[in-house]
């Protein structure tokens, strides 16, 4: 496993993501992101197992993928919290993809609703370059809250963005140990709630877009209202490695 120090302030380890930790790490999402996460909670992730067991296969495949980053108590051997992190390729639709096998509309909206949202930009363009990595999903332990654990997930998670364009990392991916390819040149953040958007300040993200909860719309009805009329918005943001 390769982590990121030596030294592990509060017994917290931060390490790239690798099988042994897998199903923890699917856990934790499904604890704290499906069922409380703002997108989750309006396209009924949360209470819809099925739906919630196809985001699991969507982070179990990306996660194979060696580019993840996970927070461990080393005491406890417990994971703290995780970073699932994807690479997107120009011309290669992943979650379009992936919703053709989702078994629940719940999750097909889901997916819908981040293609729609990282459509608003063409970052291929904005960043002339042929691919990027996102932050897809990012969550702490509740155990673990407080303790400064998603803003240094997302820190290394940018290292590991800016490591692999520079090609001076080696990914732990499950299927293809070693590789490098294809290399990243810019970093994105869909950051869905006021806690999240918060990473904007701490890890130095450039905001490319804001749209209000109003104006994003499930089967015919907006986020504003399945969140019972909750004022807020989605921001994008994103850092040029």
């Amino acid at each position: 496993m390769l982590t990121f120090s030596e030294q592990y302030p509060g017994n917290i380890k931060y390490a790239l993501l690798t099988e042994e930790y897998y199903e923890g790490a699917l856990n934790l999402l499904e604890l704290n992101f499906f069922t409380r996460e703002t997108t989750s909670v309006a396209c009924g992730l949360s209470e819809d197992e099925e739906s919630r067991n196809d985001l699991r296969r969507l982070c179990l495949e990306i996660a194979k993928n060696g580019n993840s980053v996970i927070a461990i108590d080393t005491q406890e051997n417990k994971i703290a919290g995780v970073s699932i992190n994807q690479i997107h390729e120009k011309g290669n639709s992943f979650y379009e993809q992936f919703s053709k096998t989702c078994k629940k509309n719940s999750s097909r909206n889901y997916l819908k609703c981040m293609l729609e949202i990282d459509n608003l930009i063409d970052f291929f363009e904005k960043y002339n370059c042929t691919c990027y990595m996102e932050l897809l999903f990012l969550t702490t332990h509740p155990d673990y809250q407080g303790k400064n654990i998603a803003t240094k997930l997302t820190e290394y998670t940018i290292y590991i963005a800016e490591q692999l364009k520079h090609r001076r990392i080696v990914k732990q991916a499950s299927h293809t140990e070693g590789s490098l390819d294809p290399i990243p040149s810019a970093l994105i953040a869909i950051l869905t709630s006021k806690i999240s958007q918060k990473l904007v300040k701490k890890c130095s993200l450039e905001v490319v877009s804001r749209i209000p909860y109003e104006d994003i719309k499930f089967n015919g009805k907006s986020l504003y209202e399945l969140l019972g009329n909750k004022e807020g918005e989605i921001i994008t943001g994103c850092k040029n490695l």
